[in-house]
């Protein structure tokens, strides 16, 4: 698990037609007033019908979009509609017309397009079957010893075999302008510890879709229903033993996740550390056994890894070994595994339908190979005017930032101008990278040649951890942008650990395009702009200094006040119940992405004011009008206990609340749903 926190703006939204309600308590902040209980579930599908009736004063998101959402359709193969997966569409239609190319100019078009052909290449797969993963799979099973376990992990030959940690290289903690190997837990099914204790109902749908996959495949290659579920007990037996000693989704979200994760070792150290357990052979096999350092996020999980890792759980670590490898190989293989995997994925989520063929070859290419995918995406469609459009729009809103921490009367003035230091150093990155990934030394043989898609999975899997090997004990080039996010993808986000915001060239398309009135392009590519300079001064970003070191540059009082205001936010979120039967939102999972909402919106009005005619009415309509979103309940569910982004509908109704100009334009008062004392607005800057 990566610790740095890309900031999404495509998630979040509830299914169910009954209306939201929040349940207020006495509270010190709560006690005043209604806080939403008119509110509809509006981001739900189906929860707004053509019958649905709401004032602007009572739900001004619902009130504003709800002809949208009575017409918004969902698509089959997805689950999710509205104006981001329009924007989407949009990105996925440019790029589907570059993989339609059958002489692309440069490398990395050729390479995204012969491996496109390879992933589309259904006669060749189904001829192929699963005569690798059966081989694959075969290897495993003979695994008797300990010692044999050892040597197959320690074996990197096989790129698409599975391990019992995860390791990659990433700019440090300790060390933010040098790159170092990160390692992490055991990866687990069920993603989250917690649910092998605590069992919820997306953990449920989780272990239903990974179960069935692997029933599937097991079946398929000749294990009896016995075999099949021995594999999986003991596979899910393994998982319990390692996860009792893994961190808790909760916790990796919680303020001191930090202390607990930059945890700094030698070679030496960890071979000392390891006990029995190969955590060191397996690093050399994948070429990472020359790093300065090492971060292990768990080292806790290490030490249980050192007692687990003995003779007597041989069985359950082949099956965990096992049950993994043929999970992951369902969507590499034939026609028939690949559906059965989307089949009980599209469960899991509530999807109905699937997508068209080039689409599933877009998702493969994009899953694999989606830097060169954006290199040829930049060449064909990006502009630097555009980029240009948008870093002025940043400046803009870095100015009025830094108006807004100067005026910010509960920070000392030693506080204060760290934070506009901060500010002053925050590194822009505009809708492509100067600098790109060396894609030029890898070729793929195409279907002509008698290339075959698993044969160009090892290949690419080989390289790209070359490339990562290349960066070990390197400096950081901030030119270079992170492979974790695409840039074709709807988003942006703010990174800690170098003190960036990164606005996508995705980002700039439908809604979110910048050839709109000025309203419009404050309300949507501005007020995210807003909202991840936000991010370097919620409880996450706040952490980190100028630089991405983790090092507190607040003075005691200061960071102890405005603790206390983001705790007041939590508070406030922590009331919300989407629909009935759904848990209350996580106001403490939530509260950095409301934080950094609010302050978007802020920014995005102080904006506004030195523009004389400004449209307020068409800016906030628009804004709202850029969440609009719905989502399927499968998915509300998982996004409830896993996303730290609030509900489409919270993210609109909720800043707007806390706005003084917004309350008085459309003359809200007590009694009214969107209304909220002032004593109760809780805006953190």
């Amino acid at each position: 698990m990566k610790i740095r926190k890309t900031i999404s703006i495509l998630m979040a939204a509830v299914l169910a037609a009954s209306a939201l309600t929040v349940h207020a308590k006495d509270s010190e902040y709560l006690g005043r007033g209604t806080v939403g209980d008119k509110w509809y579930a509006s981001s739900v599908y189906g929860a707004v019908t053509k019958d649905t009736e709401v004032s602007l004063k009572d739900d001004y998101f619902t009130a504003v979009v709800r002809d949208e959402l009575v017409g918004t359709k969902m698509e089959a193969g997805y689950s999710y509609a509205g104006v981001f997966r329009d924007a989407d569409k949009i990105m996925r239609d440019r790029t589907l017309a570059l993989l339609r190319d059958t002489e692309p100019a440069s490398h990395d078009g050729r390479l995204v397009s012969s491996f496109y052909e390879l992933a589309t290449d259904w006669k060749g797969r189904n001829k192929a079957g699963l005569a690798a993963v059966r081989d694959g799979a075969e290897r495993i099973k003979t695994l008797q010893t300990l010692d044999d376990i050892t040597a197959y992990l320690a074996d990197g030959s096989d790129a698409l075999r599975p391990l019992l940690m995860k390791a990659e290289v990433a700019n440090s903690f300790a060390d933010p302008g040098n790159y170092t190997v990160h390692i992490g837990a055991t990866p687990l099914f069920l993603e989250d510890a917690k649910e092998y204790s605590e069992r919820t109902e997306d953990g449920e749908l989780a272990a239903a879709y990974h179960n069935k996959v692997v029933r599937y495949m097991l079946g398929r290659l000749g294990f009896t229903k016995k075999q099949s579920e021995q594999i999986l007990a003991d596979c899910e037996a393994f998982e319990t033993a390692v996860s009792s000693y893994m961190l808790t989704r909760e916790e990796y979200y919680a303020d001191d996740i930090y202390d607990k994760v930059i945890n700094v070792y030698s070679l030496e150290e960890l071979r000392d550390m390891q006990g029995n357990f190969p955590l060191v052979e397996m690093l050399e096999a994948d070429g990472m056994q020359g790093s300065d350092t090492y971060d292990v996020y768990e080292p806790k999980w290490l030490a249980a890894m050192s007692m687990l890792y003995t003779e007597e759980n041989v069985g359950m670590i082949r099956s965990y070994l096992l049950a993994h490898y043929v999970f992951d190989m369902a969507s590499k293989a034939d026609r028939a595994a690949y559906d059965a995997n989307v089949k009980y994925s599209h469960e899991r989520y509530g999807i109905t339908g699937t997508k068209s063929e080039e689409e599933i070859g877009l998702d493969i290419v994009d899953k694999y190979l989606s830097q060169p995918l954006d290199y040829a995406y930049i060449d064909a469609y990006c502009s630097e005017e555009e980029r240009q459009r948008v870093i002025d729009l940043i400046y803009d809103f870095e100015s009025y930032y830094r108006t807004m921490l100067e005026q910010e009367d509960w920070l000392s003035e030693t506080t204060k101008q760290r934070a506009i230091e901060k500010l002053d150093h925050i590194t822009i990155r505009a809708c492509y990278p100067d600098v790109r990934e060396d894609y030029s030394h890898l070729t793929l043989r195409t279907k002509s040649e008698g290339g075959t898609y698993m044969e160009a999975l090892q290949l690419i899997e080989k390289y790209q951890l070359i490339l990562q090997q290349l960066k070990i004990n390197q400096k950081v080039d901030p030119r270079m942008w992170s492979a974790e996010m695409s840039i074709r993808q709807v988003n942006a986000y703010y990174d800690p650990s170098d003190n960036s915001i990164n606005i996508l060239s995705g980002i700039l398309v439908g809604v979110f395009s910048m050839d709109q009135p000025y309203e419009a392009v404050l309300a949507t590519v501005g007020e995210t702009i807003g909202h991840e300079i936000s991010h370097a001064f919620d409880t996450n970003g706040a952490q980190f200094d100028q630089y991405g070191n983790y090092e507190s540059w607040w003075e005691e009082e200061d960071y102890a006040a405005f603790n206390e205001r983001a705790d007041r936010l939590a508070a406030y979120m922590n009331q919300i119940v989407p629909f009935e039967g759904a848990q209350a939102v996580n106001g403490e999972m939530e509260k950095g992405e409301m934080i950094a909402d609010m302050g978007g919106m802020k920014a995005s009005l102080m904006a506004a004011a030195d523009h004389p005619g400004f449209d307020y009415d068409l800016f906030f309509r628009t804004y709202a009008n850029s969440w609009l979103s719905v989502r399927t309940k499968n998915s509300v569910v998982n996004q409830l206990q896993t996303d730290p982004h609030p509900l489409e509908n919270l993210r609109v109704n909720i800043p707007l609340q806390h706005c003084d100009g917004f309350m008085a334009l459309y003359g809200i008062q007590p009694g009214d749903g969107m209304y909220l004392a002032p004593v109760d607005r809780v805006n953190v800057w």
